[in-house]
């Protein structure tokens, strides 16, 4: 037999306390993001394929302004990025019952607004790290930078990108 455990320490509990918090909270806001979904994307059916290696997941990257007030992903369909508070005029978006102006992406087709449905997104929580101004980041063909005026995302290969800021939007 071994000596008797000792209870663990005070900080030793309030580490574990924090971290359990952080990975409650991202996990609530990929969920709110739309990556904790469960969605294929696909028709809606399932098909089981035989298959000895399982196909990985691509973890999106997740950033935020130095601000605070843009948080992004780049998954490998898209940058796309939302804004908790703007003072730009927002478009209308034919068949869209939600809300235009918090979310615009990047894909291969180009840039594009995001129809929004629920409550504005919230600013990123401590777990987000942030994309100092001047500093980029490239994953799955797509480059964000962070600069002092805002977020720009373009898709590498196409060329299509936007600029979002809280004055201004600029899709190209």
């Amino acid at each position: 037999m071994g000596a008797p455990r000792r209870p663990l320490g005070a900080g030793v509990v309030t580490l574990m306390v924090i971290d359990a918090v952080l990975v409650v909270t991202l996990a609530f806001m990929l969920g709110q993001a739309g990556y904790l979904s469960g969605g294929t994307g696909g028709s809606g059916g399932s098909t089981a394929t035989a298959s000895s290696t399982p196909t990985p997941t691509a973890e999106p990257v997740i950033f935020a302004s130095p601000t605070r007030n843009i948080a992004c992903s780049i998954t490998p369909d898209a940058a796309n990025c939302q804004i908790a508070q703007y003072m730009y005029a927002t478009p209308t978006l034919e068949g869209c019952t939600g809300d235009v102006g918090h979310e615009i992406e990047v894909t291969p087709d180009g840039a594009h607004w995001v129809c929004r449905t629920g409550s504005p997104p919230p600013t990123p929580g401590p777990e987000v790290a942030n994309l100092d101004w001047g500093d980029s980041i490239t994953a799955y063909g797509y480059t964000c930078v962070s600069e002092h005026d805002g977020v720009t995302c373009t898709h590498d290969a196409s060329g299509g990108s936007f600029h979002l800021a809280r004055r201004e939007v600029t899709l190209a």
